[in-house]
């Protein structure tokens, strides 16, 4: 007897049904959300690189002015890569656990989900993630890490002998939160690949 068949000792299926539906519209509204904020915290940083890049070449400012980029990418790039985290963890629910059930109550040995066609189109057996589709991701790896790197690297080369205390603080600073962003995007990424590696493989 399947564990959603307990209808009379545990309420009605249709009831259960309903629940079911009512949370995966909920979790596909946050997914939803969560991307929405990964949008806007990457334009939100390239109008912030842009502005004090901007200031710096018109020599309207200072050059230090660039340390403070890897200080305000590196906080957007980790509010960017929880969302991502998050995502992924509500994608596995609704694919592991919450999706079965409703398979199972429906009555039907699989129904065809978004989760599984998704993958199919992004990840290949052999190439892995389909780099046509890659469309978001190098902006997000380009301005919270290879720009700030950019920046620190230049002020590194020339600037970093004739840095004050705060100017060397910030520095170091924005180096050591890059440097971990850096290892928390590639983490989530790896993680987000190996996922779609074994739904396309069938291995779920």
């Amino acid at each position: 007897m399947s564990r959603y068949d307990l209808r009379h000792e545990h309420g009605s299926a249709d009831l259960a049904a309903q629940a079911l539906i009512a949370e995966f519209t909920a979790l596909r509204a946050e997914i939803t959300s969560r991307v929405g904020s990964q949008l806007t915290l990457i334009l939100g940083a390239g109008t912030i690189i842009s502005a004090i890049v901007g200031v710096v070449v018109s020599e309207k400012a200072d050059v230090s002015l660039l340390a403070v980029v890897p200080l305000v990418t590196s906080v957007l790039g980790f509010v960017h890569t929880d969302n991502a985290r998050f995502i992924n963890y509500i994608a596995k629910y609704l694919r592991d656990d919450l999706w079965p059930a409703l398979t199972e109550l429906s009555g039907y040995e699989q129904l065809p989900t978004w989760e599984r066609a998704i993958s199919a189109i992004l990840w290949d057996h052999d190439a892995g993630l389909r780099t046509q589709n890659m469309l978001v991701m190098p902006l997000a790896y380009g301005f919270f890490g290879v720009v700030p790197s950019a920046c620190l690297g230049y002020l590194a080369l020339t600037q970093l002998c004739e840095m004050n205390e705060v100017g060397l603080v910030a520095f170091i600073l924005g180096t050591a939160l890059t440097i971990f962003y850096i290892g928390i995007a590639v983490s989530v990424n790896r993680q987000f690949a190996w996922s779609l590696d074994r739904l396309v493989k069938g291995g779920l």
